[in-house]
């Protein structure tokens, strides 16, 4: 049998190959039997052997190897090499080659880690978006397309909720910075609060506000602008404490 989803790899091939093994012993007399499960898959070994797992083919293939277990003499399962011209295993391998051709196909659901995978790059694109709104009005926009370099995904994949608004709300020069505020009749005027000198926008906060020097040169917040990490520039902002309230007021 092929295992057949959209994204299927070795290491769910290799689990659901454990869990076929045991459902095929069990139609066999085995009640007095040693039995000996092979697998060159290491990951899936390991992942059997910890102690808690949100996988359901996980969580299947360790109920099957309970369910044999406690009808046999004893079961080991034993890792060994890929690709070292060991007799069963190549047989094996190249059974598995053969049964691509077959229609026999088991279909397994993709795994939880999947589904958060997409949905992280769905709300990064969904962040870049909001962030490319206006930004010809906007002086950092040669930050934000910057940030849409790969090389900073993983960081903004791994954003909390809180962190990502505030990252987006101040690099579309939106709220609770004042000129935006004053744009929409929710401040008296577009003034910094901070060091009444500038209008406070996103690039009067990062480079010109004297008020907060200091947190500039804690965070590393120099010029050039493409050259400030996404990293620096969050705990920039979470030290200047600006962005508190409206980071968390409906969480």
């Amino acid at each position: 049998a092929v295992v057949s989803t959209q994204s299927t790899g070795v290491y769910q091939a290799e689990m659901v190959a454990i869990r076929e093994a045991c459902e095929l012993i069990s139609t066999l007399p085995h009640q007095e039997a040693n039995i000996g499960i092979f697998s060159d898959s290491l990951s899936a070994i390991q992942a059997l052997s910890q102690t808690y797992t949100s996988s359901k083919l996980c969580i299947s293939t360790r109920l099957a190897l309970d369910q044999l277990a406690q009808s046999c003499s004893s079961l080991t399962i034993h890792w060994i090499k890929a690709h070292v011209d060991m007799y069963g295993n190549e047989e094996a391998d190249a059974i598995a080659k053969q049964a691509t051709l077959s229609n026999n196909r088991i279909n397994i659901p993709l795994p939880t880690s999947h589904h958060k995978n997409i949905l992280r790059v769905k709300a990064r694109e969904k962040r870049l978006e909001s962030l490319s709104v206006s930004l010809s009005s906007n002086p950092l926009t040669e930050l934000v397309h910057h940030y849409a370099n790969p090389v900073y995904n993983n960081f903004f994949s791994k954003l909390s909720r809180r962190n990502s608004r505030i990252l987006a709300a101040f690099l579309d020069n939106k709220a609770p910075l004042r000129k935006f505020l004053f744009k929409i009749n929710k401040a008296d005027d577009a003034r910094c609060n901070l060091c009444n000198l500038d209008d406070q926008d996103n690039m009067h906060i990062l480079i010109n506000c004297a008020a907060l020097s200091y947190h500039r040169l804690q965070a590393r917040i120099q010029p050039p602008i493409n050259s400030i990490k996404p990293s620096n520039l969050l705990k920039f902002l979470l030290s200047t404490q600006l962005f508190n309230k409206y980071a968390t007021a409906d969480e």
